[in-house]
């Protein structure tokens, strides 16, 4: 049997506070700092008890994080804990999904889709299938120099 916990922290960026992320029965809970070409941002995650179930759960913060920027974290009793922005059931071959990303392409969701590549502002979420097929369509027009039936 897993321990459950009361797991909280408080997160702040330059002495603002982002959020409270955190569940009153978490198996894990962790908090990331995560860089790469456009920047650094911050992410949580968890997999907690609900209803005797096992749930993931997510946070992302919008707020980007620059080279001297200061952030932390901090173990907290609890507070007002921000909603996940993504939580599914976890176990399942067929995961129920809370969230209501889809395919931009095929418009399966993440209950439907082998996997789901969430998008942003500038760039549109995307199964896993729909990937599959545009590479074999930019592949189609490299060799034949043009676009027949790749659906694009």
């Amino acid at each position: 049997m897993v321990k459950l916990a009361k797991l909280y922290f408080d997160i702040t960026h330059n002495k603002d506070k982002l959020g409270t992320v955190g569940h009153p029965e978490a198996e894990y809970l962790g908090v990331t700092l995560a860089a790469g070409p456009d920047g650094t941002n911050c992410f949580a995650s968890a997999i907690v008890r609900e209803s005797g179930k096992q749930m993931s759960c997510f946070w992302q913060f919008e707020s980007p994080i620059g080279p001297t920027d200061e952030v932390r974290i901090v173990h907290t009793s609890g507070g007002t804990v921000l909603p996940p922005s993504r939580r599914f059931e976890m176990g399942r071959a067929a995961r129920q999904d809370w969230s209501d990303s889809t395919c931009d392409f095929c418009h399966q969701d993440a209950t439907q889709a082998a996997r789901l590549f969430p998008g942003d502002a500038s760039r549109p979420t995307i199964c896993s299938e729909c990937v599959e097929t545009r590479y074999r369509a930019l592949h189609e027009i490299e060799r034949d120099g043009n676009a027949a039936d790749s659906n694009c």
